[in-house]
């Protein structure tokens, strides 16, 4: 069963910012779904995530053991790197986890009260909840914003640069990478490129940022 079905139950205060996070890591591939939930549906979407972030994390830490005089916080490589390590992590204790982590929530649902407060406690819970979806504005959605226009921009900048002004650039890339092939012509570097918009964007940032 999937998330939203059973935080449906639950008021939609405290839905509304679960909703958030829980939908980041959605679209980072973890899903909390049930115990009766077959094991293939569960993990499917692991049988191209390893491959693919294998391989981007290797051509990563090959850039970064070669290119020993290199500043690599110049380009955020090595803090995406950590970055990415840690996403890894938290994967890992996440479907772990899952059973606590959903328990948790359906406890704290079954516990939120909406009736019988007084003018205090409403007033100090609207202020609470007010907080919080300045935080989930603040943090979510502007962190995806700002991920979305770090790994998108050297493509549009060689876009501009290669087709519009006819300069003679490089093309780029969101980060240094080694692979065993010349990034030269364009197929490739759309496919390479695809790969670092994955591996960062849907299994780091939405990951990192969700939880």
């Amino acid at each position: 069963m999937e998330w939203k079905n059973w935080l449906e139950a639950y008021p939609e205060e405290y839905q509304k910012p679960l909703i958030e996070t829980l939908d980041l890591l959605r679209k980072g591939n973890i899903r909390l779904l049930g115990p009766n939930v077959p094991f293939v549906k569960k993990y499917w979407h692991f049988f191209y995530m390893i491959p693919l972030v294998t391989v981007h994390y290797a051509s990563m830490i090959t850039h970064i053991v070669l290119t020993e005089k290199f500043d690599h916080f110049q380009r955020a490589d090595l803090p995406m790197f950590l970055c990415g390590s840690a996403c890894i992590i938290k994967t890992i204790i996440i479907y772990t986890k899952q059973e606590e982590i959903r328990e948790f929530i359906i406890h704290l649902g079954s516990s939120w009260r909406t009736d019988d407060l007084n003018d205090a406690q409403l007033k100090l819970k609207k202020d609470a909840m007010r907080h919080l979806s300045y935080a989930v504005i603040a943090f979510c959605r502007l962190g995806i914003i700002f991920s979305v226009q770090f790994i998108m921009w050297p493509l549009c900048d060689t876009v501009i640069r290669r087709l519009l002004l006819n300069q003679d650039i490089e093309l780029q890339l969101p980060y240094s990478c080694v692979y065993p092939f010349e990034i030269v012509d364009w197929p490739v570097y759309l496919a390479i490129y695809a790969l670092q918009v994955f591996c960062t964007l849907y299994s780091t940032s939405y990951i990192y940022i969700g939880t």
